[in-house]
This record gives structure tokens, C-alpha cells and sequence, in this order.
């Protein structure tokens, strides 16, 4: 050896400069401190130290893991010295980290991680969970299209949703915009327009309700997959009075009781709020049990009256419709045989609603009566073909046989 230092001595100074290692990719150099984008080998995760929030950064091109030294001091870690790094970043520049955090505990999601970490200036991310953190939960899943991370935490397979970056937007003032059009500098703008969504009684849940809404989640989740094997997988088309056997089937043994189903609109009735409770419950249930879904915004709780098949319905009995009554009140005068036998279809599915004693036959009534009955007897309703004059001649004709009028 050439240097005058002693065996021990050069064994001492052999060891420190094994010990300053480069932290390098495969390609060479570390991606992490790009700044805020996302590189292709890297997702970003949203984490909490001792109630301090945390940047995470996912990076499976760095061998070690990092604490930035301002998220160190302002969570409180306990950091001691530590044998000298030295760490190449992606610009080709060097960092050192000369200070450790052993045992350090942060949650990502709800979930607790430990783990001995480094400390250095990051920069742009609190934190760099790197190739020796994957190792430790391993295998480790990346989706890169999704931005999510599935690994192994003690025993057992998590997955934690990644964050995707978002652009920093700046406000810019009426005279900033002139003067970059001085410049000829393009502008692409964007308006948004933040407003308060309207709050109807309809929207208005009470407590209780609410609470066992919070139980069943999946009911109201978008399905994703093909319906289970049920008895009755095909669909029929059917009248208006007939009613699916599969709805029927699944709450038979509480249809009129405090359930009524018409197709796939279910309505729930109860007295009081206790039950109404219970009964929503029990509903529920069944739509879980039977993976049957619900479409939340399409959907009314808690309400003290519901309009359902033209009616509304609440604790002072059933009434029409406001809107029908509305449309009848201002029904045009009919000069078609279709419209006035809309007219009389829309006020004959109200009749019940007219008191028995609301109709009065009188004179006029009488004439018409008789006018209608002698129109009828007189004379024939339907004659003879003229095969002298032209006339029309309908037909029908199906699979088994053919006819004309």
C-alpha cells in the first residue's frame, strides 16, 4: 500500500467506501426525483404518519426506501446517524443520506406498515417505498392503467388505490390574458361553474333510514357481471296487469303486507318509523340474498307520501295524481276518435275517485241515450259490397291461414 496509514486503518477506509452505495435502477439511475409526473415504473399512494399526510411514491427502480428530512422532523421520527449513502438520481445529480428512522410506522388506506427507512431530501414526495420494501411484501402486482398496487401484508393480499396526478391550475387575470395575446401566445381556457345541487324533500333521508342504507352498499352497486343461475332466466313480454313471477317469487311471503311490487318498482308501507325500518331491512335482505339491484338515484326514502302508478299514496289514504288532474282540466276539445278516446281512458281510470252521487242523469243525458239506441236499430251498421263502385278490401295473413274484411 502506498498510503502510510496502518492495516487497520485501510481496512477502516476499504469498508467506508464499500459502504457509499449508489441507489440505480436497471437502466442506471432512479426515476423519483422527476418532480410531481408520473413515470411509467412508478404510482403514487395517498399515506398519514401521526396525522401528517404523506406523498408516496411507488418506485420499483429504486433499491432502497426514503423519508424526505422536512416530513421526518415535522412527523417526529426518531433519526439517527447511519453509514453514508450516496444516491444517483435520474438527472444524473448525487444526494446523501447520512441519517436512518428504524421501526418507522405510517397507514396507507387504513393499513399500517413498519419499516426501517433512510432519510434524504426528496423533494417533490415525502416518501420512497423502493425495491427492498417490495421484497418485504412480496409479490408485489403493479397496474399501471388502473394505478393500483396489490402486496402481501401480513399474510394476507391488500390493495391500495394509487393517486393519479393532477394539473396545477393557476388563476389568471383580465390584463394577464391581454397581454399574452400582445404576444400571440395561444390560450386554451375552461369554465367551470360550481352551483349547490338542490335540496328536495325527496332527497332528505332520515337518520335511521340512512344508517341501514349504509349496511347494504352492494345493493345499490352497478352490476359487472351476467345475473346468477335463477328460475326463470329468459324474458317474456307481458300485459300491464300481469306481473313478473321472479318479483313475486322472491317476496311472496310479504306482498300485501308491507310490500307491493309492479314490474320492478317496489314499494315499501309502513305505520310507523320502527317498522318502516325493519321492513326496509327486510327488503334489502332479499334483494342481497338474491342479487337483485337497485338504482340509488332512482330510488325514495322516508317519504311521507310517494307517488306510485298515477297515484299518490300517504297516511291521509290515496288521491289522484295533481299533474293528470291538471292535463284533464286543460284537455283540448276532441275533434278525432283517438283523442277523445284518450279522454275518456285517462278520466275512466280515475272514476273512483268521483263521489257515487256525482253523476246526475238528466234530460240531456236521456236524449242522448235514445238518440244512440235508434242510430243502431235503424239502420244496418255494416251493408253489402258494391262490386259496381271500388272499394277496400283488408287482409290478414299469419302461419296458418289468411282473411279480408
Amino acid at each position: 500500500m502506498l498510503d502510510p496509514y496502518s492495516f487497520n486503518k485501510a481496512v477502516e477506509k476499504a469498508r467506508h467506501k464499500e459502504n457509499l452505495l449508489e441507489v440505480v435502477t436497471k437502466a442506471g439511475k432512479s426515476q423519483w426525483n422527476k418532480g410531481p409526473t408520473t413515470v411509467p415504473n412508478t404510482i403514487k399512494l395517498r399515506g398519514e404518519a401521526k396525522k401528517n399526510s404523506l406523498t408516496i411514491l411507488l418506485d420499483s427502480g429504486s433499491t432502497h426506501s426514503f423519508l424526505d428530512m422536512e416530513a421526518a422532523r415535522k412527523i417526529g421520527c426518531l433519526i439517527a446517524e447511519a453509514v453514508p449513502m450516496r444516491v444517483t438520481v435520474a438527472n444524473g445529480n448525487y444526494l446523501m443520506s447520512l441519517h436512518i428512522c428504524h421501526k418507522f410506522r405510517w397507514k396507507i388506506q387504513g393499513i399500517e406498515f413498519e419499516d426501517t427507512v433512510r432519510i434524504t431530501r426528496l423533494g417533490g414526495n415525502d416518501m420512497i417505498l423502493g425495491g427492498d420494501w417490495m421484497k418485504r411484501h412480496n409479490p408485489v402486482l403493479l397496474d399501471f392503467v388502473e394505478y393500483k398496487v396489490q402486496v402481501t401484508h401480513k399474510g394476507k393480499r391488500v390493495e391500495l388505490k394509487g393517486i393519479y396526478n393532477q394539473t396545477e391550475l393557476k388563476s389568471l387575470s383580465t390584463n394577464g390574458v391581454r397581454q399574452l395575446l400582445k404576444k400571440g401566445q395561444a390560450i386554451r381556457s375552461h369554465l367551470f361553474t360550481i352551483s349547490a345541487e338542490e335540496v328536495t324533500e325527496s332527497s332528505i333521508i332520515p337518520a335511521a333510514i340512512d344508517k341501514v342504507l349504509k349496511q347494504f352498499p352492494d345493493v345499490f352497486l352497478e352490476p359487472t357481471s351476467l345475473p346468477p343461475k335463477r328460475a326463470h332466466d329468459h324474458y317474456i313480454p307481458l300485459k300491464s296487469y300481469a306481473n313478473p313471477s321472479l318479483m313475486n317469487h322472491v317476496f311472496k311471503n310479504y306482498l300485501r303486507k308491507f310490500v307491493l311490487v309492479f314490474f320492478d318498482d317496489i314499494l315499501v308501507y309502513s305505520s310507523t318509523m320502527e317498522d318502516r325500518v325493519l321492513h326496509l331491512r327486510k327488503v334489502l335482505e332479499i334483494l342481497r340474498r338474491d342479487q337483485l339491484f337497485a338504482k340509488l338515484s332512482k330510488c325514495s326514502f322516508g317519504q311521507p307520501k310517494v307517488e306510485y302508478l298515477g297515484h299518490i299514496i300517504s297516511g291521509e289514504g290515496v288521491s289522484p295524481d295533481s299533474s293528470k288532474i291538471e292535463a284533464m282540466a286543460s284537455w283540448p276539445t276532441s275533434k278525432t276518435i283517438k283523442t277523445l278516446r284518450g279522454f275518456l281512458g285517462l278520466t275512466g281510470y280515475y272514476r273512483r275517485f268521483i263521489r257515487k252521487n256525482g253523476f246526475h242523469w238528466d234530460a240531456e243525458a236521456e236524449t242522448s241515450f235514445q238518440a244512440l239506441k235508434q242510430a243502431m236499430s235503424s239502420a244496418p251498421v255494416l251493408a253489402l259490397a258494391d262490386f259496381n263502385k271500388p272499394f277496400i278490401i283488408e287482409t290478414d295473413a299469419c302461419s296458418k291461414g289468411m282473411g279480408q274484411f
